[in-house]
């Protein structure tokens, strides 16, 4: 039976220093077909996309799911008899066409706003179901007719253009990072192979740091303040030590309210 395995083609280096990820192919000779990923040497494992790769998880797992279905075709071509007297370039095509973008279309064409829906149905967190739907708000307006399939790089760029208009980066962010996530789970529900992630960067902006220096701290413990204000200035400083532990946290709460 013919296989398949993931391969980085270091014979071609690109412009940008990657190398093209493609499938390896055996069966009468070898055919390499391949793939819209590429990375750098330091950045593949062998096998797969390793954690020195940008959102590596997800395109190991789109890379995985296109290899699997090239698999089932190998065994369905096989239990047909049609394998053994097919050659290398009637095979390629045969994988080519299965794993094409066309192809992928016609068989799931699934709206973005209808894939999002279904994902937002499986959290079961009240606050997590509100953010995505806030997101559901932003697609319907910006273009509610988005696939799956249909979104690329430049969709990404003009949908973050269009809610830079009258949001901070941070922001809109939460709402590009909620459409990835919708990405994968579609990939790992083999509605489609695209990812248009591969080479958008979600933007992050530094935040403000907000803190109270230790020598003020200190000055505050130490300050000979009123009977009466000793209280609250306990609490803020039992809030400052337990900052990180949530159990403490919710002690705290239980203890403010007593109080």
């Amino acid at each position: 039976m013919a296989t398949v395995n993931l391969y980085l083609d270091t014979r071609y280096e690109k412009k940008d220093g990657t190398y093209t990820v493609k499938f390896n192919v055996r069966h009468i000779g070898q055919q390499l077909i391949s793939t819209d990923f590429s990375c750098t040497k330091e950045e593949w494992n062998g096998t797969e996309f390793n954690r020195r790769c940008a959102n590596y998880k997800a395109k190991n797992m789109a890379l995985h799911a296109v290899e699997q279905k090239i698999h089932l075709l190998l065994m369905d071509l096989e239990a047909k008899g049609e394998l053994v007297s097919m050659s290398d370039s009637k095979l390629k095509s045969c994988i080519k066409e299965l794993i094409s973008a066309k192809e992928s279309q016609k068989s799931s064409d699934k709206l973005l706003t209808e894939v999002l829906v279904e994902f937002m149905g499986k959290k079961t967190n009240a606050g997590t179901k509100t953010v995505y739907r806030t997101t559901l708000n932003k697609l319907n307006t910006f273009d509610p007719s988005a696939t799956v399939n249909s979104i690329d790089r430049r969709w990404l760029e003009r949908f973050e253009a269009w809610m830079a208009e009258t949001m901070k980066v941070n922001a809109y962010a939460i709402h590009l990072r909620n459409i990835r996530s919708v990405i994968n789970y579609a990939i790992d529900e083999e509605y489609t192979v695209n990812y248009p992630f591969r080479k958008f960067q979600i933007k992050h902006e530094q935040t403000r740091k907000r803190f109270v220096p230790l020598d003020k701290l200190r000055l505050l413990r130490d300050y000979p303040c009123e009977e009466y204000q000793e209280r609250y200035r306990d609490i803020f400083l039992l809030m400052v030590y337990l900052i990180g532990c949530a159990e403490n946290a919710r002690t705290l709460v239980s203890l403010t309210v007593r109080l």
